[in-house]
């Protein structure tokens, strides 16, 4: 949009559903602020929407986390950003969280897919239905995940595939791993190798 003799279209000016929080964070980040990740309930929601943005902008490195943020197309290097993929599952991770149908129904909406955050956020709803206690006898799919997955789509295949690799891998938590696999790259450049945690083997 803003190169050289290029004229946008109207759909690349509008934004009808922004979330004006997601898009003062955009701003913050834009300037070289520091994004501190999800805190609560509402919080998270605004980093969901800041991730749509990212695919909206095109900006590969906000989506990700990556030592290398591409901002308008420049390279800045830096350590202490941290990244939207990253923010959410560090918080998932940290309270013990998965995906509720609202939130999976939201990121298919609103994104083209496939991409990393519906991976993961569909992926965490097939490992609460694997590894918790069901809410009721032989309940083992909440109502609204049933309804959002009976409405077919992406959705559903999605979820299905999520259950089998989850069933065949052993059940690897996906909040859990190295930030890396759940970045894009499409310029080639690869997040620099990350300290094995604690449970897993070397």
């Amino acid at each position: 949009m803003l190169a050289d003799g290029y004229m946008p279209k109207q759909r690349e000016l509008t934004f009808e559903d922004m979330d004006e929080y997601a898009a003062a964070l955009f701003v913050r980040w834009l300037y070289g602020g520091e994004l501190h990740g999800p805190s609560d309930f509402h919080s998270f929601q605004h980093y969901l929407a800041l991730y749509v943005l990212s695919q909206q902008f095109e900006v590969e490195a906000l989506a990700n986390n990556g030592k290398f943020i591409t901002r308008l197309r420049c390279i800045i290097y830096t350590d202490s950003l941290c990244q939207v993929m990253d923010l959410c599952r560090t918080y998932y991770r940290i309270h013990s969280m998965t995906a509720p149908a609202y939130r999976i129904e939201y990121i298919y909406a609103f994104t083209t897919g496939p991409n990393r955050m519906r991976n993961f956020l569909v992926t965490t709803a097939a490992f609460r239905c694997l590894c918790e206690a069901p809410a009721s006898p032989e309940e083992y799919i909440s109502s609204s995940m049933k309804d959002l997955v009976t409405k077919g789509g992406d959705i559903g295949t999605d979820f299905a595939e999520s259950l089998i690799k989850l069933s065949k891998n052993g059940i690897v938590d996906v909040r859990r791993g190295p930030d890396c696999v759940w970045h894009v790259h499409t310029d080639g450049k690869f997040c620099a190798n990350q300290p094995a945690e604690a449970y897993v083997d070397v």
